[in-house]
């Protein structure tokens, strides 16, 4: 007689910690949703392994998921307050989230339990800034200058921050260094382009614009301002040439034939200024000031008729417009319309 005994079929599962092994394979393969469903695994088996919480955040964020990620991590607060990391994690969360005030409360916990480090610094620099705490941003990033002299982006940063608090001479030394630091980044010869120009140092602008043309022919906005320098050294046919070149490469910046306009007024082609004055007037046609400097050009051609049209288009958009009330009244004093001047 044969007997067969049917023994019972064991499974042996796996465990709490053999799947967050799992999920962190899948993770290092860029399988995020993978990874995902395995560290779920884990927490429905133990709601209180940590590390599921923590490895399964970050994969969430991974994918883009920050809610999901900032749920993770605040789990992970909940069982480890003392938890500097996680903190640190749900701060860059939360930037993502642009919940810049939640972050900074975060990255400031982070640094209360002990963690202290050039990124915690840089990060939160950045939230400040994008709450306007633009003086703890320059705080921030000196301090994460302290760990890290030769990083160039951070006295970029620096400098884009002072130049938020009006401190253009700071802006312009922190670029220096960046720029001495990294000499072919085109942008940081186009922020202390800004700076100069804004401390009226303008041959020192005309010259970093150059650089930033010269490693970056593409920046219309460089060519644009360098424009408007060469305009405030008086060179307005170098002004209308990067003009030109600016609507070139993109035909709508702002307020282009506005300038384009009043620099050839300068060289007193004023047929031409009007005609680039209808054009901006076409694109905006609410901006008082535009009448205004065409009916100026108007006058010098000796269109008067047409000028007070103008100066009246602009005291109707600006009452407040004085240079219109005194360029009509001089008009109307050349018709020897004395009542009208007054």
């Amino acid at each position: 007689l044969f007997v067969i005994f049917f023994l019972p079929y064991l499974s042996f599962g796996q465990t709490s910690d053999q799947y967050v092994n799992s999920g962190n394979e899948k993770s290092a393969q860029k399988n995020y949703k993978g990874a995902i469903a395995e560290f779920t695994k884990a927490i429905e088996l133990n709601d209180k392994n940590v590390k599921a919480y923590l490895y399964r955040g970050g994969a969430y964020s991974n994918i883009n998921e920050y809610k999901a990620a900032v749920d993770d991590y605040t789990k992970v607060i909940a069982f480890e307050p003392g938890n500097a990391r996680a903190y640190y994690y749900r701060a860059n969360e939360n930037n993502n989230l642009k919940a810049y005030k939640s972050a900074i409360d975060d990255f400031t916990r982070a640094i209360e339990l002990g963690l202290r480090n050039a990124d915690i610094y840089h990060y939160r620099a950045n939230s400040k800034e994008n709450i306007g705490d633009y003086a703890g941003a320059v705080q921030d990033f000196t301090s994460a200058i302290e760990f890290t002299r030769g990083n160039p982006e951070l006295y970029e940063y620096r400098g884009v921050a002072k130049a938020n608090l009006n401190d253009n001479k700071g802006a312009i030394l922190d670029y220096n260094i960046a720029i001495k630091l990294n000499p072919g980044n085109a942008d940081l010869y186009f922020y202390r382009a800004n700076e100069k120009g804004n401390v009226a140092d303008y041959e020192g602008a005309l010259a970093d614009y150059n650089s930033t043309i010269k490693l970056n022919p593409r920046n219309a906005e460089a060519v644009f301002y360098r424009g408007n320098i060469k305009a405030d050294l008086r060179d307005y046919k170098g002004a209308i040439e990067d003009f030109k070149k600016a609507i070139g490469m993109n035909p709508n910046f702002p307020n282009l034939y506005y300038y384009l306009a009043k620099a050839a007024g300068n060289t007193e082609d004023n047929k031409t200024a009007i005609e680039y004055f209808d054009k901006a007037i076409a694109l905006n046609p609410a901006n008082a000031e535009l009448y205004l400097y065409r009916g100026i050009s108007k006058t010098k051609l000796d269109d008067k008729q047409a000028a007070i049209a103008d100066f009246n288009k602009a005291i109707q958009l600006s009452p407040r417009l004085s240079e219109a009330f005194q360029y009509r009244a001089d008009v109307k004093m050349a018709f020897k319309d004395y009542p009208g001047a007054l």
